[in-house]
């Protein structure tokens, strides 16, 4: 089920970042890119805190915009390692 759930979550992300609204966003700021990727980051740390150990403190949404918004798309490969480093923080999943 775990792999489920973090592929599930990668696929959200990597999504995000091959379907962003605006054609030139990689030549945007890191700022801008951020306002793109902000529906995606609360959707993804909202998970995270509602179904991790750790998580019910909350989870820092700015951990998944900084990701979602550094240049370069990322493959879902990559996203899984990143979510599965996300949950290990958090104490894994309940």
């Amino acid at each position: 089920m775990e792999f489920d759930l973090i592929t599930l979550l990668s696929e959200m992300c990597h999504f995000a970042q091959v379907h962003v609204s605006d054609p030139d966003a990689w030549s945007q700021t890191i700022e801008r890119r951020h306002e793109y990727f902000q529906c995606t980051t609360f959707q993804v740390s909202c998970f995270l805190s509602q179904n991790t150990v750790l998580g019910r403190d909350g989870v820092d949404c700015n951990i998944v915009l900084y990701e979602l918004g550094e240049l370069g798309v990322k493959s879902v490969k990559q996203w899984e390692e990143i979510i599965t480093e996300l949950v290990g923080e958090l104490g894994g999943w309940k």
